[in-house]
């Protein structure tokens, strides 16, 4: 109904874009860390983190609107 219906597909695609992104970040933070590079891991996992809040806020404003 409405915007919603239109904006399904693209939801999805993101939601399933969103799980391979953050596979692949978490797999190069156990490499990085298999490594003995613990602060670039971690650093890593924060940026990723930082990020997808902010991602998230937005995301989250635009599709209830």
């Amino acid at each position: 109904e409405g915007p919603a219906y239109e904006y399904k597909k693209h939801i999805k695609n993101i939601e399933k874009a969103s799980k391979v992104h953050q596979g692949a970040i978490l797999d190069l933070y156990e490499l990085l860390r298999k490594k003995g590079l613990d602060k670039e891991a971690s650093m890593l996992l924060e940026a990723y983190k930082k990020n997808l809040v902010t991602f998230k806020k937005t995301y989250d404003k635009i599709s209830t609107d």
